[in-house]
């Protein structure tokens, strides 16, 4: 279950306006501001909005209307408290509907992307997709190979030799063909069985 996000601020006389988020320190606290329509007002509505729907490439007139329907009602010399049920709340009542429905799909785009370059910069370092194909450490790689951990660490990062790259290119051919002469000796079995 997820956590609800809980948004506060705070001030104390002759002290810098505080804004947390479940706890944690916003940014530098004298760039944002509350109960006006300013700078620091419209900044602390973009972090808010893109904190609470998990996006934070906002556009629009979104956070101007955020900004000077909610911020600036908030009393500048008073604390206050926005849970992140009633800014999507606000989003909803205000016809936002599809900026959020955009968000969610834009933000669920580019994390299926970044995982797919993850997965391709893993496939690409020979040395972590031998060991997820074996099922093995780089250290009982090394031991495999009769060289050092560090040599098999320094490979890790890009340094490997072509011969190396090609041997362990062999390891992974030879893990697949030992499955697939399992498989055929089973169907072997099964078939002689019949």
């Amino acid at each position: 279950m997820k956590d609800i996000k809980v948004f506060k601020g705070s001030i104390t006389e002759g002290k810098d306006p505080v804004v947390t988020c479940n706890g944690e320190l916003l940014e530098s606290s004298t760039t944002l501001g509350w109960g006006y329509k300013g700078e620091g007002s419209r900044r602390l509505a973009w972090i808010i909005l893109g904190k609470a729907i998990g996006f934070e490439n906002l556009q629009g007139s979104v956070v101007i209307d955020y900004r000077d329907e909610v911020i600036a009602n908030l009393l500048e010399d008073k604390n206050w408290i926005i849970a992140e049920d009633e800014v999507l709340h606000w989003l909803s009542e205000h016809g936002y509907r599809d900026y959020l429905e955009g968000a969610v799909k834009q933000t669920k785009e580019l994390k299926d992307q970044a995982k797919y370059l993850l997965n391709k910069i893993e496939e690409q370092n020979i040395v972590k997709a031998t060991c997820k194909e074996l099922g093995i450490t780089q250290k009982e790689l090394a031991e495999k190979l009769e060289v050092s951990p560090a040599s098999v660490s320094d490979w890790a990062k890009g340094n490997i030799p072509k011969m190396t790259e090609l041997a362990l290119k062999l390891l992974i051919e030879n893990k697949e063909l030992k499955q697939k002469l399992y498989v055929f000796k089973e169907a072997y079995k099964i078939a002689s069985e019949l």
